[in-house]
């Protein structure tokens, strides 16, 4: 149980540390939520970053998984052939271009992972496992989204467009 002696000893902890910030609720110090995580210091946002890769990795390792046993039987499961290992390896390209903390990667890896989850869900329906399952993944693609963006501004690394001309002398 946590006792008032736990958020005064929080509050010493972060008045100890120099540019400390407490998060409150209702005037108490609260951890850090791993529903939606705070990014606004750079170990926030490597985490975030991590669950993204984590949720491109899981998506990669699953789809091959399934891909190279449907080759094996001869016959689609779930509805993944063994052009799913294309999708695999698309994910883990996707994935490790998150663990590198690219935004692009990020954002790509939400937009694919959920036009594939609505073309799994016309051609071969829903399912409440599977809603949940997306659920819980696009969140994490969402955290690397939030998680790659405020690490680039928190790190104040010019964008490549953004970056001065020089030339060649």
């Amino acid at each position: 149980m946590i006792t008032p002696s736990y958020y005064r000893r929080r509050v010493i902890e972060a008045e100890r540390t120099p540019n400390a910030k407490i998060r409150c609720w209702k005037g108490k110090p609260v951890e850090n939520n791993s529903w939606w995580p705070d990014v606004s210091d750079k170990n926030g946002a490597e985490k975030a970053i991590m669950s993204g890769f984590v949720a491109a990795a899981f998506v990669a390792c699953v789809t091959a998984a399934i891909a190279l046993v449907s080759i094996f039987l001869h016959k689609p499961i779930l509805g993944i052939d063994g052009f799913g290992l294309v999708d695999a390896t698309i994910f883990a390209a996707i994935g490790f271009g998150i663990y590198r903390k690219s935004r692009s990667s990020a954002v790509l890896g939400l937009v694919v992972y959920l036009v594939e989850r609505i073309y799994m869900t016309v051609t071969n329906g829903a399912s409440s496992s599977a809603g949940v399952m997306t659920i819980i993944l696009s969140l994490a693609f969402v955290h690397g989204i939030r998680g790659t963006f405020a690490y680039r501004k928190l790190s104040g690394q010019a964008s490549i467009e953004h970056a001065p001309l020089t030339s060649g002398e």
